[in-house]
């Protein structure tokens, strides 16, 4: 989560706050997937409330690679209702600003030949984290 740095006093007439400058907000929220958000909603509720500063929130991939522990949806499906969940979250604090990259969401972190083949390329590993991991020849 990042606060714009204008090195002049916060206005607060971000896209989200109400004002007509759709180009600026005073802090944007990049998390991976929907509901990443949810240990910040607080303090982008506090800053709007106490500091006038409006928010937006930039989300990598829809969830559909996700879990779901209350119903049958995956996939696709299942990306509609998380992204769903994530507007509703952030309607709370009058966030209208929802941005979805679009990114594939599936299990990064377990298939490196997986991630080389839905983006295209070899992993890049970099030299000192193959060594320190131990699991792959430098």
């Amino acid at each position: 989560m990042t606060a714009c740095d204008t090195k002049a006093e916060p206005t607060g007439r971000g896209a989200s706050s109400g004002g007509t400058d759709r180009a600026h907000t005073d802090v944007l929220f990049i998390g991976a997937h929907p509901d990443d958000e949810f240990q910040s909603l607080a303090t982008l509720g506090r800053w709007k409330e106490k500091e006038g500063l409006g928010s937006a929130v930039v989300t990598i991939t829809r969830g559909e690679g996700g879990g779901n522990a209350v119903g049958p949806q995956e996939g696709a499906a299942l990306g509609m209702i998380r992204e769903t969940e994530e507007r509703r979250a952030v309607g709370i604090l009058k966030i209208r600003d929802v941005y979805y990259l679009d990114k594939p969401d599936f299990w990064y972190t377990l298939n490196a030949p997986l991630v080389g083949k839905i983006w295209n390329r070899a992993p890049q590993w970099p030299t000192e984290a193959r060594r320190s991991r131990g699991c792959c020849r430098a």
